[in-house]
């Protein structure tokens, strides 16, 4: 499949910023964080933000739980857990992330056999 220049544009500007977050935190002394996902991460970034607005909890773990497209992209992770409760998942963009860890890997086999 050939990239459109907004494609490379976009993968580009998505590593610049990963880079610089990662400059960021090794100059505060630190190391990369443990970062697992966790529901709220999904829902914040994969789901209307008058949604998120509202605040019903219910709502929003229900709505979470049906995605089918899941953006984590360039949020930190380094670690893939807590997927098996998103039955519907068939997109999971995980790019610019530290990912050291995998768990939980039948998600994926759900994710390539759809």
């Amino acid at each position: 499949r050939e990239e459109s220049l907004f494609d490379v544009r976009k993968r580009l500007v998505n590593e610049v910023e990963r880079l610089r977050k990662e400059k960021e935190r090794k100059k505060k002394g630190g190391t990369s964080q443990n970062v697992t996902i966790a529901v709220n991460m999904v829902a914040k970034r994969s789901l209307p933000k008058d949604l998120i607005k509202r605040g019903d909890i219910e709502e929003i773990s229900a709505e979470a739980f049906e995605l089918e497209h899941i953006f984590l992209d360039n949020m930190g992770i380094s670690k893939i857990d807590n997927l098996e409760c998103f039955n519907k998942i068939t997109h999971l963009y995980l790019q610019g992330n530290m990912i050291t860890t995998i768990e939980g890997q039948e998600v994926f086999e759900k994710i390539s056999s759809s």
